[in-house]
C-alpha cells in the first residue's frame, strides 16, 4: 500500500516511514502542530510515494542542513555528546552556552537528518552518521564541516556570477584566491589545512580503482597538509610518488619538488 502525506486543514503532517523486518511493520511517525508525537504501525512493507514538489523542496533546503551541520560542529555537540551520552538539552544549552528554546530547535532538526536521536525523555544520543563530527575520532570530518559551511558555502553565493563570466565565485565574493585570502587570514588558513588533512580518509581507495602499472611518477600537488601518502599508489612496479605541499604564501613560484628517499625514483 503506497503511503502518501496527508493534511488537515492548513496542517500538514509529514511522516517519517521506517520499516521493521523483525516484526513485518511500516511505521508511520506523526508529530502535530504542538510537538505530541503518535505512530501508525501498518502490517507489512509499504513505500512512500515519491513526491516531485517535496523532492525539490529537500533539494532548495540543502543549505539549511549545511549551515545545521555547521553550527552542530561549532558548538561541538557530537563532542559533548559522545563524552557524556544522553545528555538532555537544558544541560547541552548550559555546556555550549546557547538559548535554550533555539538550541531545542536545533537539536529536533539534526534529529531529522539522522545526526543524533531526541528521546521522548529529552535525551539526546549521537548516531553513526553524526559520529565523524566528533574531534576525537580518527579522520574527523569536523574541521570540514565548519569550512564547506563557512568560506566555501559563502563563495556558492557567487555561482551565477561565475557561470555567466567563467570567472572565481571566490574571487567575486572576498576580491582575491581563497589561497591568497587564507594566507592573509591564518584561522581560516588553519582550518583549511585541517580539512585538507580530515579529508586525505577518502582517496585511500584510488590505488584500487586506477590501475598505475604503467606509470613511472604520481605526483600529489597541493597546498596545505595532507594525510594523503601518494607513494602508495603505484604498487604494481618500479613507480616513484611524489607528495607535494606548498605553502600558502609564494605559491606562484617554481619550486622543486623533494623526492623522499622511500619513493623508489631514479
Amino acid at each position: 500500500m503506497p503511503v502518501r502525506m496527508m493534511r488537515t486543514g492548513t496542517a500538514a503532517f509529514a511522516p517519517t516511514c521506517g520499516y521493521n523486518q523483525h516484526e513485518n511493520v511500516t511505521v508511520l511517525c506523526f508529530r502535530t502542530a504542538h510537538h505530541r508525537r503518535f505512530e501508525l504501525r501498518l502490517p507489512g512493507r509499504h513505500d512512500p510515494v515519491p513526491d516531485a514538489t517535496r523532492s525539490l523542496l529537500g533539494v532548495m533546503t540543502g543549505a539549511w542542513a549545511t549551515q545545521a551541520v555547521r553550527t552542530m560542529a561549532e558548538l561541538r555537540i557530537a563532542d559533548h555528546l559522545a563524552a557524556r551520552p544522553g545528555l538532555d538539552a537544558d544541560t547541552l544549552a548550559d555546556h555550549t552556552g546557547t538559548d535554550l528554546d533555539a538550541l531545542r530547535r536545533l537539536l529536533r532538526y539534526l534529529a531529522t537528518l539522522g545526526l543524533l536521536t531526541a528521546s521522548a525523555d529529552g535525551t539526546c544520543h549521537l548516531t553513526a552518521l553524526g559520529e565523524p563530527l566528533h574531534t576525537g575520532t580518527e579522520f574527523s570530518l569536523h574541521p570540514l564541516a565548519l569550512l564547506y559551511g563557512g568560506p566555501f558555502h559563502d563563495s556558492f553565493a557567487g555561482l551565477t556570477y561565475a557561470v555567466r563570466t567563467g570567472q572565481e565565485a571566490f574571487a567575486h565574493r572576498h576580491g582575491q584566491h581563497h589561497f591568497t585570502y587564507f594566507a592573509e587570514h591564518p584561522e581560516l588558513g588553519d582550518l583549511f589545512h585541517r580539512a585538507m588533512a580530515a579529508s586525505a580518509e577518502m582517496f585511500t581507495p584510488v590505488p584500487d580503482l586506477v590501475d598505475f602499472s604503467g606509470v613511472r611518477r604520481v605526483a600529489d600537488v597541493g597546498g596545505g597538509v595532507s594525510r594523503y601518502r601518494p607513494a602508495q599508489a603505484p604498487r604494481k612496479g618500479r613507480g616513484a610518488a611524489l607528495n607535494v605541499r606548498l605553502p600558502p604564501r609564494g605559491r606562484h613560484q617554481r619550486r622543486r619538488p623533494r623526492v623522499p628517499p622511500s619513493s623508489g625514483a631514479p
